[in-house]
C-alpha cells in the first residue's frame, strides 16, 4: 500500500503549480495585448519598469531610514563639541575670576599694612610729642619754682631777723625751710636762726637745723664759723 505524501509536499506543490499557471496566464494576456495592437512593445516595457519599481519601495525606505540614523548620528557628533567647549571656557572663566580676586585681595592686604605702618608711625609720633611736651611743662614748672624760691630768698633776706623767723617757722615742712636758709647768706641766714627766743620757736627751729645739717653739714659749719 503507497503512503500519501506529507501536507508540506502538497502546499509546495500547489504553490509551484498556482505561480506557473499565473505566469502563463500572464504571457497569455501579454501574447493577446500584442496581438490585438492594444500595447505595443515600448508600453509593454513601461508596464515591467512599473512593476520593478513597485518592488523598490522597500529597499528606498530602507536607504531613507538608513539616511535618516545617519543624520541623527552627524547632528549628535557635534553636540560633544559644544558640550566641551563650554566646559572649557567655564573653567576658564573660573580661572580668570580666582586671578581677579587674589589681585583685590593683595591690594587690600597691602593697604592696610600701609594703613597699620601709617598708624603706628601717627601713634610713636603722637607718643614722642606727649614725652616732649611734659618734659618742656615739667622745664617750665621747675624753672617757675626755681625763679619762685630765688625770690622767696630774697624776701627773706630782706626782711628783719624778728619777722623773718615767724615765717619760716610757719614753714610745714622742715626741708623747705632748711633749703631757703641753704640758699640765704650765711651771715643774713644766722641772724634769722639766732632770732628764735621763744621755747616753741626753739624747738622747731632745732627740727630744722636737724635736717640742715642732714643735708648740707658745709653750710652748718658756715653758719657755726660765722661772726655776728
Amino acid at each position: 500500500m503507497i503512503a500519501n505524501p506529507p501536507a508540506l509536499k502538497r502546499v509546495y506543490d500547489a504553490v509551484a503549480f498556482f505561480a506557473v499557471l499565473n505566469v502563463a496566464v500572464v504571457g497569455g494576456f501579454c501574447a493577446y495585448l500584442l496581438g490585438t495592437g492594444v500595447v505595443d512593445g515600448d508600453k509593454l516595457r513601461g508596464i515591467a519598469d512599473v512593476l520593478r519599481t513597485e518592488e523598490e519601495p522597500e529597499d528606498a525606505d530602507q536607504q531613507a531610514a538608513d539616511q535618516a540614523e545617519q543624520l541623527a548620528e552627524a547632528e549628535a557628533a557635534p553636540a560633544v563639541a559644544p558640550s566641551i567647549q563650554a566646559t572649557q571656557m567655564s573653567a576658564e572663566v573660573l580661572r580668570r575670576e580666582a586671578e581677579r580676586v587674589k589681585v583685590e585681595l593683595d591690594q587690600k592686604v597691602a593697604l592696610t599694612n600701609s594703613i597699620l605702618l601709617r598708624v603706628s608711625q601717627e601713634r610713636d609720633n603722637f607718643k614722642r610729642e606727649r614725652e616732649e611736651a611734659a618734659k618742656r611743662e615739667a622745664a617750665s614748672n621747675e624753672m617757675r619754682q626755681t625763679a619762685g624760691f630765688e625770690k622767696q630768698v630774697e624776701l627773706y633776706e630782706a626782711m628783719a631777723p624778728k619777722t623773718a623767723i615767724d615765717y619760716l617757722l610757719d614753714i610745714s615742712d622742715p626741708d623747705e625751710a632748711a633749703r631757703i636758709i641753704i640758699e640765704m647768706d650765711a651771715r643774713k641766714a644766722k641772724k634769722v636762726i639766732e632770732a628764735a627766743k621763744q621755747p616753741d620757736q626753739i624747738q622747731r627751729m632745732k627740727g630744722i637745723l636737724k635736717r640742715l645739717r642732714e643735708v648740707a653739714p658745709d653750710k652748718t659749719d658756715e653758719l657755726e664759723g660765722t661772726g655776728t
